[in-house]
Order: structure tokens, then sequence, then C-alpha cells
């Protein structure tokens, strides 16, 4: 898994040997909001992606300006964001992109994928069970913390862990917050600018 990359892709060679590849967002620094440049990159890196590993499961972040789940399908990736997806062994992942701005609204505005409005942050939340959750932002008061201090995450996602236990939650969002966490059962992962390989 991988995040917050901001148009430095590795190369697709310096990745490990999985069957799973996923990108939890902030592929881009602007996505489509200057120009289409940077998403014909992402464009050929998945292509080079798909040849490598068997399941590309691509979620777009707040500085992916303007992508939707129709463009990683044309790039055949699995678009996960408000969609669950089941492998093959019957293992399931939900994707969640929208992110929080409650302390800084004028995000919502300047980026995409955002919100400070709790009714519209809790009802991508709600969804049952699944075995991996791949969002963009962390939890609250996991991994959430910026250089300010402040906690940043979802107060909705933390109730989803609460309520569901899933296995995994995968994130990035908070570069200086990279690193993982537990609560319960499930494992929090946030692998801002990095990769990490895990096992199921």
């Amino acid at each position: 898994m991988l995040s917050d990359t901001h148009g430095q892709l590795p190369h697709i060679d310096e990745l490990p040997e999985a069957e799973i590849l996923i990108h939890c967002g902030d592929w881009t620094n602007s996505g489509f909001g200057y120009s289409s440049a940077e998403m014909r990159e992402v464009e050929g890196w998945v292509a080079k992606a798909r040849g490598k590993y068997p399941y590309v499961l691509a979620l777009h972040g707040n500085h992916d300006v303007g992508v939707r789940n129709h463009h990683w399908e044309r790039m055949g990736a699995i678009a996960l964001d408000g969609n669950t997806w089941v492998h093959p062994s019957g293992l399931s992942f939900h994707g969640v992109a929208l992110t929080p701005a409650y302390h800084w609204p004028e995000m919502a505005w300047q980026w995409d994928h955002m919100t400070f409005e709790l009714e519209v942050e809790e009802a991508v939340w709600d969804f049952g069970r699944v075995d991996v959750i791949v969002a963009h932002g962390p939890p609250f008061g996991y991994l959430d913390r910026t250089e300010r201090g402040i906690n940043i995450g979802s107060r909705p996602a933390l109730y989803y862990i609460r309520q569901h236990q899933p296995k995994l939650y995968l994130c990035g969002h908070v570069h200086e917050a990279r690193g993982e966490a537990r609560l319960r059962d499930t494992l929090i992962v946030n692998t801002a600018q990095a990769w990490r390989l895990l096992e199921v």
C-alpha cells in the first residue's frame, strides 16, 4: 500500500511483489485542477502497476481535484470510493475518499473530497462491516495529529471502527503522523508519503 505520493510515484520495480496494490489517495498535487498532465502520468503508472499486480485498488484524496471513480475504472483499476470490493478469497474492502475540514473549512472549497458538515461525513461511513477500510484520512485520535498538535481525523471513522472492528484501516493524508496504531482488533496504518508491505 502507498499514499500521498503527490506526483512522485515510485518506479514500479522499486515496489515489492504482492497480490494487491492499494493507493490511499493524493496521487497528485492538483489532479485535474490546473492541467491533465499529472493524471496522464498517473494513467501510465497504473498501466505498469496492472502488469505487475493482479489487483490495483485506487482511491482519490483531497489533492486529486476532479478525480472520480470512473477515471480509475477507465484505467482498469478497481475504484473504491463508496464501493465495496470482495477479493476471491472473501476478504472485503471499502473505500472512503472524503476527509473532514472542520479546523480549516476553507480547505473544503480549495481542494476536493473534503467537508466541514458532520452529516455529510456520517453518510459516507454508513455501510456494513468489511475486513479492510481504505480511506484517505485517519480516524480521529489515531495517526491524525498535525505538526500544530491538532487532531484532524474523522470521528465517524472512529465510530465505525469501534462498532465494526475491521481487520485493517489503511490511510494517509496526515504526512507527519505516518505509522501504525491499534484500536482493539483493528490495525490502523498511515503510510503517507511512503509504501508498506502488509499481509492480511
